[in-house]
C-alpha cells in the first residue's frame, strides 16, 4: 500500500506553477467559446413594408425575423423555418409537431436573401408572409422562426411573440 507523507513544507514554484497552468486552461477555453460565430435572433409580428419604389411591392401582415451574428467569425445563413413547439410535454422532449420551409424569405421585388454570408456583427433579415390557410395559429406565441447557419449542427430559434391587441 502507498502511504503520503507531507513534511508540511510548501514549494512557492510549484504553487506558482499550479495557478499558472490552471489559469491558462481558463483562459484557452474561455477563447475557444469566444472565438465562434454565435446568432441573436429575434422575430417581430405584424410588420409592414412601406415606400419601396414600386408600390405593388408593399407588403403587409409579416413576421420579421432578425440574425446578428455576435461571434468573432463568420457563418452562413441556409434557411429559414418555422417551428411549432406544441404543450409543455413536446418541448421537455424537444419534440416539436410541425415543420414549415420559409423557401423566399425577402420582400416581394428583391432579390434572394438565402444563402447569406454574415460576417461578424452583420445583421440578416427574413420576413414570414401571414398564411392563415396553412398556419392559422402562427401569432399564437407557441410557434419558432428557426435559422440554420454553417457554424453549427444547432439551428439558432426565436419565439414568435404572441400579437398583442391594439390599443385604440
Amino acid at each position: 500500500m502507498i502511504e503520503f507523507h507531507w513534511k508540511g513544507e510548501i514549494d512557492p514554484i510549484a504553487v506558482y506553477a499550479a495557478v499558472v497552468s490552471t489559469a491558462a486552461v481558463i483562459f484557452a477555453g474561455v477563447n475557444v467559446w469566444r472565438n465562434r460565430a454565435r446568432l441573436a435572433v429575434t422575430a417581430t409580428p405584424d410588420m409592414m413594408i412601406i415606400g419601396s419604389e414600386n408600390s405593388d411591392n408593399d407588403e403587409s401582415d409579416l413576421v420579421a425575423v432578425r440574425a446578428v451574428n455576435r461571434g468573432n467569425k463568420a457563418t452562413t445563413v441556409l434557411g429559414l423555418y418555422i417551428t411549432d413547439r406544441g404543450n409543455v410535454w413536446n418541448r421537455i422532449r424537444r419534440a416539436d409537431r410541425k415543420h414549415f420551409a420559409v423557401l423566399n424569405p425577402q420582400p416581394k421585388g428583391y432579390p434572394p436573401v438565402l444563402p447569406k454570408v454574415l460576417n461578424p456583427n452583420e445583421e440578416w433579415t427574413g420576413y414570414i408572409r401571414l398564411r392563415l390557410d396553412i398556419i392559422p395559429d402562427l401569432l399564437d406565441g407557441n410557434h419558432l422562426a428557426v435559422i440554420s447557419a454553417t457554424h453549427s449542427e444547432k439551428a439558432a430559434s426565436a419565439v414568435i411573440p404572441k400579437l398583442k391587441p391594439a390599443k385604440n
